[in-house]
């Protein structure tokens, strides 16, 4: 896979010529075999100290991209019909577990695994 880069003040991402621009920063980026899985999280400072805002988090905030910086999906495409009436969800924390699996943990206290190749979700389970 492709080396990647993120600007200073953490809304692009840059693949060789490529990039893609977010309005909320660029948290983690986990590199798979053929795509970047990006998860974006607002931080913030308050009298020196880390933070953060909950009101202030994206929803939806994770996104597969392909070497040439396309969107190719968002997580709410895979996740939706597993929230219920309430499909919007922010996640804040993602890992890879294998060259296929992503492992996402939504603020609802649920953790997913999702099969980045077909785009589904293989385990799900409440953590709370």
């Amino acid at each position: 896979m492709d080396t990647y880069r993120i600007s200073n003040d953490k809304k692009t991402l840059f693949i060789q010529k490529y990039h893609v621009s977010f309005k909320d920063d660029i948290n983690t980026v986990l590199t798979f075999p053929d795509i970047h899985v990006i998860q974006l999280q607002n931080h913030f400072y308050v009298n020196g100290q880390p933070g953060c805002d909950m009101s202030k988090q994206p929803l939806n905030n994770v996104y597969g991209i392909d070497k040439k910086c396309n969107i190719i999906w968002n997580i709410k495409q895979i996740t939706a019909k597993h929230l219920g009436i309430q499909p919007d969800e922010f996640y804040s924390a993602v890992t890879m577990l294998s060259d296929s699996l992503l492992r996402l943990f939504a603020f609802r206290c649920i953790s997913f695994d999702i099969d980045i190749n077909t785009l589904s979700v293989v385990y799900k389970a409440f953590t709370k």
